[in-house]
């Protein structure tokens, strides 16, 4: 069985990161080890989902946070689609 492809998101509004300007963003595949390990790091919801996100865009959580609302619900997205694939059982 192979993974799936990462998902690449287009930003509407790229952002500075370590004096690189990000225009999009590569969204991979997460496997229970990703999901438990930012359960673990603890914090609200929305903090556990940024970790979660940001992990599996291999970026720092922390340069996330000055994205825009629209792009950040672009990559909520892309990672819910990971977990509605359908598969036959």
């Amino acid at each position: 069985m192979s993974s799936a492809q990462p998902i690449t998101v287009t930003l509407d509004v790229p952002f500075e990161c370590e004096g690189r300007l990000i225009q999009s963003l590569a969204v991979h595949e997460p496997c229970v080890r990703d999901i438990i390990a930012c359960e673990k790091q603890g914090g609200s919801e929305a903090e556990k989902e940024l970790n979660l996100i940001a992990a599996l865009c291999h970026m720092a959580p922390q340069s996330l946070l000055s994205m825009k609302a629209r792009d950040y619900s672009k990559l909520q997205e892309a990672c819910a689609n990971f977990f509605m694939q359908s598969q036959s059982v």
